[in-house]
This record gives C-alpha cells, structure tokens and sequence, in this order.
C-alpha cells in the first residue's frame, strides 16, 4: 500500500497570540509536489493510521513580477509585522513575547498560530479585529488599519504563502506627500513613531512630526542606513525598496511639501 505523504499547511501569522496554545491545523493530503522537510515522528488521523507528518513551504522564484490578485510576504505582510509588532518588548528575536517572532517568514511560520480551513476565525485574526485586552497590537500602539487587517486576512485565504516577486509599478516622478510618501510611512514606520509611542522622541502620526525629522535629518539618515543614524526600519533586515528611498529622496529635495 502506497504511502500516503500528510501535509499540513503551517502557515502562519499571529501577530500576535492572544491564547497561548497553538492552533492545530488539519492535515491535508499534498499532491502538488515542490519542497517538503519531514519533521520527524508520527501522527494519527481520523481513522486512527498512523501517518508521517510533512511541511510543505510553498515559495515561488523571484524575479516573478508581481500580481495584483495575489499577496507577497516581504513586499506587503513583513512591513506591517515590522512596524506594528516586532519591536522591543514585543515579538523581536530578542523578546519572543508569548513565544511568538514576527521578524521574518520562517519565523513567522514557525511561531505563529492560525487555522487555515477558517481564516477569519484565526487566534491571530481575532486579536486584530478584537477589543479590550485580547486586542491587538496592545494600547497606547495603534490599531492596524482596516486595508493593513483586509491585507493580511487575504494573505491568509491564499495559504500565509511566502510568495515574492518584483515590483516594476512603482512611478519615482511622482512624489506627492499624501499619495505617495505618507501611506509608505504609515506601513512601515508608524508603528513604533506615533503619538502613544513615539519611538526616539520621533512621531509620524502628523506632518508636524514628519517635517521635523526631515530637518534634522533622522528620517533620510535612518531609513539610507547611514552612519550616526538607527537603521530603519528596525528588523526588517534591509533598506526600503529603491523606488520608495527614490521617492523620499526626491521629495526632501523638492523642500518636503505638505502636498
């Protein structure tokens, strides 16, 4: 009798775990082939069989240019994670708060709980959409907006899939603050720099706040990683994207306008 190869789908992402005991997700059977890791051990189904256990870690090649119908971990999920949830004191390598490291995808999956078969019921998804001490990220932080939570309940619909690609859309002529220049600082800096929790003395929440770090010269140093400046964003293991320091760049140099 043919063995019968068992995958669970681990994917991911608990921003944050409001219960401590792990989500067990149901086993399904992988004919799709690609990469597996045996974990070692057994595992009884419903029938009672014991049967070994695979991870399957779907990825796909880089280079692939990017899809609008899909979401892709580095480019959209881990700048959300970065800013919002894998600081000090909370889910950095260094904290590991309730055991769970939000600081890339193989930490990500392997820390976190989720149920994949019911996305929306998730532990981690909950604690999003939740309120009073399950929610999450915790106060005085801001909640995720309702695009950022949309983004990662869909990232969990397609299977918390460590996809990548590249991203050729991105227009560095056009460097309007509110269209172009904000909504990056809001993903990947506003979590750790606002009004709550102003990270340094630096507060993103306002162009006030924003213009000032642009004067003495913390936001350009900070996020080109230049010497005498905390690499931003923190944890995030690289500079922005080219086309977003681009975008920044240009618009310092254009006398960073409230536009």
């Amino acid at each position: 009798m043919k063995k019968i190869l068992i995958v669970i789908a681990l994917g991911l992402i608990a921003i944050i775990s409001c219960k401590r005991e792990p989500i067990i997700l149901p086993a399904v059977v992988d004919n799709s082939g690609g990469n597996t890791t045996n974990t070692g051990g057994n595992n009884t189904n419903s029938s009672g069989t014991n049967t070994t256990i695979i991870i399957y870690i779907p990825t796909n090649p880089t280079g692939n240019p990017c899809s609008p119908d899909s979401v892709y971990f580095n480019q959209q999920i881990l700048p959300i994670l970065t800013s919002s949830c894998a600081m000090s004191s909370c889910h950095d390598v260094a904290s590991r708060k309730d055991g769970v490291i939000l600081t890339n995808y193989e930490f990500t999956l392997n820390t976190g709980k989720i149920n994949l078969l019911n996305p929306a019921s998730s532990t981690f998804y909950r604690c999003l959409s939740g309120s009073g001490s399950d929610f999450m990220p915790p106060s005085p932080r801001p909640a995720l907006t309702a695009a950022q939570k949309a983004l990662i309940l869909k990232w969990i619909q397609q299977g918390a899939r460590n996809l990548t690609c590249s991203d050729n859309s991105c227009d560095s002529s056009v460097y309007i603050f509110s269209a172009k220049i904000k909504p990056i600082l809001d993903t990947k800096c506003l979590g750790c720099h606002n009004t709550a929790s102003a990270g340094g003395g630096i507060n993103y929440s306002t162009y006030a706040g924003i213009k000032a770090s642009v004067d003495d010269g913390k936001l350009w140093g900070s996020i080109n990683h230049q010497s005498g400046f905390k690499a931003m964003p923190q944890n995030y293991n690289a500079k922005l994207p080219d086309c977003e320091l681009t975008l920044i760049r240009k618009w310092i140099q254009s006398g960073a306008p409230n536009n």
